[in-house]
């Protein structure tokens, strides 16, 4: 963020006290991050990106809240009596939240130095516009380079706040971020109680469906309002998208999706695992070899034999993680179906579940069926 800017011709610098107390006299009064934004775009710090205005916002309110707690502090140890001090004056720098291991965790109203230890959520903290210190994840390597960035973001949002500081999960790497907050999904190594020893440090479960996992991302950092926003986006997204593809669906109901993995591995998925669901949003219907037992996560491993007798009104074959193996066994068995069979590469580095892994699923595979079918 630009720490020197001009505001109505006064030379603001953010983190100074003064001015800071100069704005918020002039801003309305609300903590409503995206509100306190857009009247800071139309106040003076329209050069701003729409990140750096959030910032500013969040500042500002910390800001005011701190003059509110203090000045009712004042007011009280003054003996203004009890109307002065109400409680209603003080606002709490810290919040109460429950997680999936039904802990009740103290973190702080607005967290700064947040460290997430999935993939789902730097994806999700960068829907809500969060800048994340680092996330401990691992795995994240094209041709032997490990990744700065999660590339596949990148078309929807270039230029997105991410940090991938961290590419093995590492108590020493984390203590060295100073992080206030961490948001873990189920893992083994660190285990949830070290982490906490070095922060607030909140166990969420991530879903296929990333609906409800982003609902206690953004209640954990303070950006519900947000949350709500992308939400109600990626619906009208998905709204538009049924009505285009619906005579796809009308000529093709019946969709099976065949996930190519590396080492000869074969894998099918139903409407619970993630790219499933998005087709399933669409109105296909997403089935599965028959008498294969799907797991509750969506996606069951089969040999490579049963693809060759495959029937269904189309197939979808993608890889894990990118572009397909044109030496992987399978792909010679498609050839002689006749079933069409539409090839997907995603792109490197995507996620599974996520309003912009979604989108990618959606683009990529609707072309893939397209491609086939016209």
């Amino acid at each position: 963020m630009t720490k020197n800017m001009t505001l109505t011709n006064r030379n603001l610098t953010t983190t100074d006290a003064e001015n800071l107390d100069t704005l918020i006299h002039r801003a309305p009064a609300t903590d409503d991050l995206l509100q306190l934004a857009d009247w800071l775009a139309s106040n003076g710090a329209d050069h701003l990106s729409a990140i750096g205005r959030i910032e500013l916002a969040e500042r500002l309110i910390t800001r005011r809240r701190f003059l509110i707690g203090a000045g009712a502090l004042v007011l009280a140890g003054c003996g203004l009596g009890d109307e002065a001090a109400a409680p209603t004056a003080i606002t709490e720098t810290t919040r109460k939240i429950i997680d999936d291991l039904s802990r009740s965790i103290e973190v702080p109203a607005m967290p700064q130095r947040i460290v997430v230890m999935s993939q789902q959520f730097i994806e999700l903290a960068t829907a809500l516009d969060i800048v994340i210190v680092g996330a401990g994840v691992s795995g994240f390597e094209i041709n032997g380079e490990t990744l700065k960035r999660l590339p596949y973001l990148d078309r929807d949002v270039p230029g997105a706040p991410q940090t991938l500081n961290l590419v093995e999960p590492s108590i020493e790497a984390i203590t060295a971020l100073n992080p206030d907050l961490i948001i873990t999904p189920p893992i083994r190594d660190p285990a949830y109680e070290v982490l906490l020893d070095i922060a607030p440090t909140l166990y969420f479960n991530p879903s296929t469906d990333w609906r409800p996992t982003l609902h206690k991302f953004a209640e954990a950092v303070g950006r519900t309002t947000q949350a709500e926003q992308v939400i109600d986006d990626y619906d009208d997204d998905i709204a538009a998208w049924r009505e285009e593809t619906a005579p796809l669906v009308e000529q093709a109901p019946e969709v099976m999706l065949i996930l190519l993995h590396t080492e000869e591995q074969v894998f099918v998925m139903n409407e619970d695992a993630p790219a499933g669901r998005v087709l399933g949003s669409l109105g296909f219907r997403v089935v599965v070899p028959e008498g294969v037992q799907v797991p509750e996560n969506g996606v069951a491993p089969v040999s490579v034999e049963v693809l060759a007798d495959l029937t269904t009104d189309v197939i979808i074959t993608t890889g894990a993680t990118g572009p397909l193996d044109p030496n992987h066994p399978a792909l010679p068995l498609f050839e002689s179906l006749d079933t069409p069979v539409g090839l997907a590469p995603l792109p490197a580095g995507i996620g599974n579940a996520g309003p912009y892994s979604d989108r990618i699923f959606i683009d990529v595979f609707v072309e893939a069926i397209r491609s086939v079918l016209t």
